[in-house]
């Protein structure tokens, strides 16, 4: 009788695990869009900057804010952000934080997303 107690207890348990588990997935952001904002921060752009790495924070900031949703009514949803206005606005935004941040010398970003020297 107690091996069976124990073993529906640990079913029990395990369930309730992976339940709480999926509803947090479902409540939270994951590392890779919560680590995407760290582009709006001076201490970002005070450090080595790379252009690949900025371009892939921004594309999933883009993900998450600059699409159109459905809920679950299948009702649209308006994008947050203009994906096309943050990608033309790139390389200001880039000038204008790096200027702004006091750090080691950093690559530029052109328009097309080249970089020049420091």
């Amino acid at each position: 009788m107690l091996p069976q107690l124990a073993a529906r207890v640990e079913e029990d348990l395990t369930g309730a695990y992976s339940a709480l588990l999926q509803q947090l997935h479902e409540r939270f952001p994951s590392d890779e869009q919560l680590d995407s904002f760290a582009i709006v921060y001076s201490e970002y752009f005070a450090s080595a900057f790379d252009t690949k790495d900025f371009d892939k924070r921004l594309d999933t900031v883009i993900e998450l804010y600059g699409v159109e949703r459905k809920t679950a009514s299948s009702a649209k949803l308006s994008p947050v952000l203009n994906a096309g206005r943050l990608r033309d606005q790139k390389a200001s935004f880039v000038k204008a934080m790096q200027s702004a941040c006091p750090g080691p010398p950093v690559a530029h970003v052109r328009q097309g997303g080249d970089e020049t020297g420091p």
